[in-house]
């Protein structure tokens, strides 16, 4: 605990100019600490566990759908790593795995922002829901959405808008 008040007094020091050079002390302590904390989870989600999914055995005995997803993994990889080979004229076979790892990355991608998309849109519903769902608080949602839209009408109408939209 008297740690975290000289650190949060040190960040307070920012307000005054003479001593604001120690505030750099809690916000490089914070860094450093959190950088330390998720490289490790960072190496491991976004690198090691990666490469051991990719290096997977092509067949399982006894098991035709890991089988499948092996196999498909692997031949997709080696297929969007061919879109990226600068050093060669992309001709002849190369031409064709590069083309088709091109549109799988394409799919790839496209899955990914859907389901980005879906994702914020269940939160949205499920908000929508924390709002309305005792049935006494739908007036209220009612009356606070129409006090926003008309706010904003008239923040419009008279330009106050644009004086913020930098």
């Amino acid at each position: 605990m008297v740690l975290g008040i000289i650190l949060g007094a040190l960040t307070i020091m920012r307000l005054f100019p003479q001593y604001a050079h120690w505030s750099r002390l809690p916000i490089a302590l914070a860094l450093g600490a959190n950088l330390g904390i998720s490289i490790r989870t960072t190496m491991f989600a976004g690198f090691i566990n990666q490469i051991q999914a990719t290096i997977a055995p092509l067949f399982v005995a006894g098991d035709l759908q890991r089988s499948l997803n092996n196999t498909t993994i692997a031949v997709s990889m080696i297929l969007m790593l061919s879109f990226f080979i600068y050093s060669v004229e992309v001709k002849g076979p190369l031409k064709w795995t590069s083309k088709v790892g091109e549109y799988a990355l394409y799919i790839s991608f496209g899955v990914v922002f859907a389901q980005t998309f879906m994702g914020r849109l269940g939160l949205l519903v499920g908000y929508m829901q924390q709002i309305t769902q005792p049935d006494w608080k739908i007036p209220y949602a009612l009356a606070f959405a129409v006090l926003i839209f008309a706010s904003i009408l008239v923040m419009d109408r008279y330009g106050i808008m644009e004086k913020y939209a930098d």
